[in-house]
């Protein structure tokens, strides 16, 4: 990477949540030909996941600067496939990369570390959701062997 040493943490509070709210500024959201969204967490970065059963929060360091953020949730969910008909489903979701610091591997890394979290929770089945013109995301998850299906068309990727 050149910029020194990547660190994966897990999120706290006292020390991430102005760096990583910085971050979330600094990130577009949403389709590319479209109004950009920007989502105001109110001084709370996990008020995604809080309401959760289980989750977790990482984020990525070079040096003092937060350059990446991934958050994921664990829940029970009914299934039909007997002996058991629960399943532990694990959410990806909040993956964000300093525009600068993109291309650089640091998304994957994150990815990895979340999927080493579900792994030890013992999760069933994990899930992410992106906008379908996001390539770097789309293309990030495709690589990682996950499957990809369009909602709205119902087309693979």
């Amino acid at each position: 990477m050149g910029y020194g040493e990547l660190k994966i943490r897990s999120y706290d509070v006292q020390t991430h949540r102005a760096r990583v709210e910085d971050l979330e500024r600094r990130c577009e959201v949403g389709p590319s030909k479209r109004v950009v969204l920007f989502t105001d967490t109110m001084g709370d970065p996990i008020c995604r996941i809080r309401n959760s059963p289980v989750y977790k929060m990482l984020i990525a360091e070079l040096g003092s600067e937060v350059v990446g953020v991934i958050q994921g949730s664990i829940k029970l969910a009914t299934v039909h496939k007997p002996p058991k008909n629960l399943a532990r489903l694990g959410y990806v979701l909040g993956l964000r990369i300093a525009p600068l610091h993109r291309r650089k591997g640091i998304g994957l890394e994150l990815v990895l570390e979340l999927e080493k979290w579900f792994i030890a929770n013992d999760v069933d089945y994990s899930y992410m959701a992106t906008e379908k013109d996001n390539e770097a995301s789309v293309n990030l998850f495709v690589k990682k062997a996950w499957i990809c299906q369009i909602q709205d068309t119902g087309d693979s990727c």
